[in-house]
This record gives C-alpha cells, sequence and structure tokens, in this order.
C-alpha cells in the first residue's frame, strides 16, 4: 500500500504526517519535517533558533544569527566587540573603533572692540589620546552682520588654512588641515582681523579627525563634546575718553605774585571728541592778566578780577 500524505498516518517514506498537507505547521505538505523558527531546534536552513522570535537576542525572528554588540565575539559590521557597550574603552557602544579625543578651545582678546581695533581670535587644538589623529581638520566658522569684520590673517602652528586673507566675514568658514597629530599633540591657530561695523562677531571652531592611521573611515572620537567652542567679540562705536588735569606753579604765593595754572586734556579714547568746552572757575582774591589757548578760544578778555569763570572752546 503506498503511503497517503495527510491521513495521520506515518508511513514509509514519510517523516511526519499531521493529518494535513498544510506546510507551514511542522510538517510540510509532502510529510517532511519543517524548520520552525521559535520551537528551539535549529532545522534546515536555520542558522540558529533561541526558542522565540524576537530579534535583538542574536537569532532573529526568522532564526537568522543577528550580530549584537558587547557579546565578545566581533561579527558582521562590527569594528570591534570588547564584551561591553560602555564608550571610552576604545571600543563604543556600538562596536566601533574608538580613535583620538580631540578637543578644540577657542579664545579672543577681548570681549568688546571699537570700530577699528584689531582683534585675535586663538583656537588651541589638542590630542587627548590615546591614539594618534591621522589627518586633523579644524573648522573654523565666523558670522557677523554685513561688512562687520575683515580677516586679516589666519597663521597656524603647522598645516595650512583656507581662505587666503584679506577675506571679509560674512558667513566665512575658515578650514585648517593640520595633518597627524600624536597623543599629547597641541597645535595653535590665530586669527586676527579688524572691526568694520557695529554688531556681534561670533566665531564657532570644531575639530575632527577625518582619517584612521591605517587610511581607512574614520575612527570615532570617544568624546565628541569638547569638539566645538564658541567665542565673540561684540563691535561697538568707538568711544571718547576725555581727562582733565590742572596744575599751579606755586603752592603758596605772595600778594602781588605772578601764579600760573597750567591745564592739560586728554582724549585717550578711540573717536574723535567734537564741540569740547572747557570751563575754569577761579574764586578768590585773584586778577587774571593772561590766558593762552593754542586749540581754541576762550572767554572773557583779560584782564578780568575773580571771581570768574573761563570758559575755553
Amino acid at each position: 500500500m503506498d503511503s497517503v500524505c495527510g491521513d495521520g498516518l506515518v508511513e514509509a517514506g514519510e517523516q511526519c504526517d499531521d493529518g494535513n498537507t498544510t506546510p507551514g505547521d511542522g510538517c510540510s505538505d509532502t510529510c517532511q519535517y519543517e524548520a520552525v523558527c521559535g520551537d528551539g531546534l535549529q532545522e534546515g536552513l536555520e542558522q540558529c533558533d533561541d526558542g522565540n522570535n524576537l530579534p535583538g537576542d542574536g537569532c532573529d525572528d526568522l532564526c537568522r544569527l543577528e550580530t549584537v554588540c558587547g557579546d565578545n565575539l566581533q561579527e558582521g559590521i562590527e569594528q570591534c566587540d570588547d564584551g561591553n557597550t560602555a564608550p571610552g574603552d576604545g571600543c563604543d557602544e556600538f562596536c566601533r573603533l574608538e580613535g583620538a579625543d580631540l578637543s578644540v578651545v577657542k579664545a579672543v582678546d577681548r570681549a568688546q572692540a571699537s570700530i577699528g581695533d584689531t582683534v585675535t581670535f586663538t583656537l588651541t587644538v589638542t590630542n587627548i589620546g590615546p591614539r594618534t589623529a591621522a589627518n586633523v581638520v579644524v573648522t573654523d566658522q565666523l558670522v557677523t552682520g554685513p561688512n562687520t569684520f575683515t580677516i586679516t590673517a589666519i597663521t597656524p602652528s603647522t598645516g595650512s588654512c583656507t581662505p587666503a586673507v584679506p577675506v571679509v566675514a560674512g558667513s566665512v568658514v575658515i578650514s585648517c588641515n593640520l595633518g597627524s597629530m600624536d597623543a599629547s599633540d597641541v597645535e595653535t591657530i590665530t586669527v586676527v582681523g579688524t572691526v568694520d561695523g557695529l554688531g556681534q562677531i561670533d566665531n564657532t571652531a570644531s575639530v575632527a579627525d577625518t582619517n584612521d592611521p591605517q587610511g581607512g573611515a574614520a575612527q570615532v572620537d570617544p568624546n565628541p563634546s569638547n569638539n566645538v567652542s564658541v567665542a565673540s567679540v561684540n563691535g561697538t562705536a568707538a568711544n571718547v575718553d576725555l581727562s582733565i588735569t590742572k596744575t599751579s606753579s606755586l603752592a603758596q604765593a605772595n600778594q602781588d605774585q605772578d601764579v600760573t595754572f597750567t591745564i592739560t586734556v586728554n582724549n585717550p579714547g578711540a573717536a574723535n571728541a567734537q564741540g569740547v568746552v572747557i570751563t575754569d572757575t577761579i574764586d578768590g582774591p585773584f586778577t587774571i592778566n593772561a590766558i593762552a589757548f593754542a586749540g581754541g578760544t576762550c572767554a572773557p578778555a583779560t584782564p578780568v578780577t575773580s571771581p570768574a569763570t573761563i570758559v575755553c572752546t
């Protein structure tokens, strides 16, 4: 008698017979065992079977082996697997090799500058380690209002920078290639410019290693929080800074003795002072015989007896 698949009887040539010829229930339509993912039995084309259909546990919902970062097995696209998912130990939480910890710190020599002032930004780039950074690139973006700042010099301690100077900064991006930096290496970049107008000058610098030492894709910086630094300066109108001093030729004087008072006015400010007026009030028994002022005119005419107020413009 010939075997009949689907009659519920396991007969010659059959591995199973579950009373139907419906595939997918563990017994195929030819009464052969089927691999059922999730039954805990690795069968057929299954690469694994962990007794469930949940992905992310090393065996996916189709019973194919999954790459699981942190299982201490370097598989698939993993660059490393050190048995944990803690970053900062050379292999990050995504099982990518961690590279050099690069940092950039940006400083400016003043927080506020007047029109015409020279401002210097200093970028300090450090390879904290532990690995060599093969191709360090610093990007420095200056964002200002129109015609607010002119970059006159870009000077790296090593490597080269673009663009050529002078250049008017509106939204200029400076790019400096510093080359290779070993662990503990420190390099600097100075950006010098002149304030041309009013407004905020924001300067944002970032650093990255664009290649790994073997020439492949860039490795992951284990501490990206120190890859960006910002410094700003506010361009303001130039200020007037007037000062006045008065001296006497004698500390004590006898009656009818000549005394000379000297008044000195300075403006150390960055802007010219317009319409300056000097007022000098003299009390007591004193006769003013002469007023000499090379910078303008004074009143009243001399001689004049005190009390008197002298006004020079």
